[in-house]
């Protein structure tokens, strides 16, 4: 038997945890990776600026990569 798991990459910005999903967009986590219950305001303006970002700044702030592997 086999199967696959996937992720979504997740970032640090500005003191937020946070993953970006392909089509469900941001979410931010606890520091355990599990989603967080509440999003304030605060949140969206974080991810506000966190969009404003180039490619290459958001890559730095990336702590997952993400993405699927075969077990």
């Amino acid at each position: 038997m086999s199967g696959f798991i996937c992720s979504s990459p997740a970032y640090r910005y500005e003191g937020w945890l946070f993953e970006i999903h392909s089509f469900c967009g941001p979410h931010p986590l606890n520091e355990d990776l599990e989603p967080v219950d509440k999003i304030g305001i605060e949140f969206w303006v974080m991810i506000d600026g966190f969009n404003q970002l180039s490619i290459e700044e958001k890559e730095k702030c990336k702590v997952i990569d993400g993405g699927c592997q075969r077990f």
